[in-house]
């Protein structure tokens, strides 16, 4: 197998650790909406806002459960912003002083016949040092798309779903006690 089919299923490889992170992304997404949603109408149900004056153990237990759920909000948020690094595209050239004939970037900043003509000029050697510059900036993306991912999964694994836990916990309490 020579350099160039090696860089070729590199890349491959790469584009398809991009469409995973993008997946998995996409699934955190909709399990947090969800959870979100889910912990909103429970907090409805179960009177939240609703203070009485002759249970004060209630109010002081609605209290603490805003309180989580404000918490349970912000560790949504922090989730939020993680998820939109990985699924937001990285569009910028990796480089402005060589175009490439590879990424898309530079390629639709010619003109067909540009581009044509850039084709028919590059050897053998440069279409090789092309795709080796593309492997490298596909790296540095599935790096950062990673990165986030890990972040998000730890925050969501750890504090979201303990934060969700407890305020569903406390809502039962609090719906059986009014």
């Amino acid at each position: 197998m020579d350099k160039v089919d090696s860089l070729l299923k590199i890349i491959d490889r790469y584009d398809h650790y991009i469409e995973v992170a993008n997946n998995k992304a996409n699934y955190l997404l909709a399990f947090i909406i969800s959870i979100s949603v889910g912990m909103a109408a429970l907090l409805g149900y179960s009177d939240i806002l609703k203070f009485e004056l002759s249970a004060p153990i209630t109010n002081t237990l609605k209290v603490i459960c805003i309180f989580i759920y404000a918490v349970n909000l912000l560790f949504a948020m922090q989730i939020l912003l993680d998820v939109h690094k990985i699924i937001f595209p990285n569009t910028s050239s990796p480089s402005t002083s060589v175009k490439s004939n590879i990424f898309f970037g530079d390629v639709a900043s010619l003109s067909h016949i540009e581009y044509a003509d850039s084709l028919k000029r590059m050897s053998p050697d440069s279409f090789q040092e092309d795709l080796s510059f593309q492997a490298n900036a596909l790296a540095k993306i599935v790096d950062e798309k990673f990165k986030h991912q890990k972040q998000a999964m730890k925050i969501a694994s750890q504090q979201y779903i303990l934060s969700s836990l407890f305020v569903s916990i406390l809502c039962g309490i609090i719906k059986a006690l009014s």
